[in-house]
């Protein structure tokens, strides 16, 4: 698997209000969606999601089908009366 990719620290002085703060990931703010280097960023951190989704799906995968096996293939809740009137839920298996 990659390794966690780490986004560099560019330190920014943000002033308001007779405050000040540092954001050091500033750089990362582009609303023209146009510079190359925060857009290579985001694109290695994509890559770095999809391939960690991946071992997720796979694991999850794994006890859905583990766990739905202790599911019956048909199952009935209890039958209630009412006025007259059963009611009951009921599961069945697809065909």
């Amino acid at each position: 698997m990659k390794s966690i990719p780490k986004a560099k620290k560019v330190k920014k002085v943000l002033k308001k209000h007779n405050d000040s703060r540092i954001d050091n990931y500033y750089w990362l703010r582009d609303d023209t969606r146009k510079n190359k280097a925060v857009l290579n960023y985001l694109k290695t951190e994509r890559a770095y999601h999809d391939e960690w989704i991946k071992t997720q799906l796979n694991i999850s995968n794994k006890y859905f089908k583990k766990l739905n096996g202790y599911i019956p293939v048909k199952d009935e809740s209890l039958k209630i009366e009412r006025d007259g009137f059963f009611y009951f839920s009921e599961s069945l298996k697809k065909k």
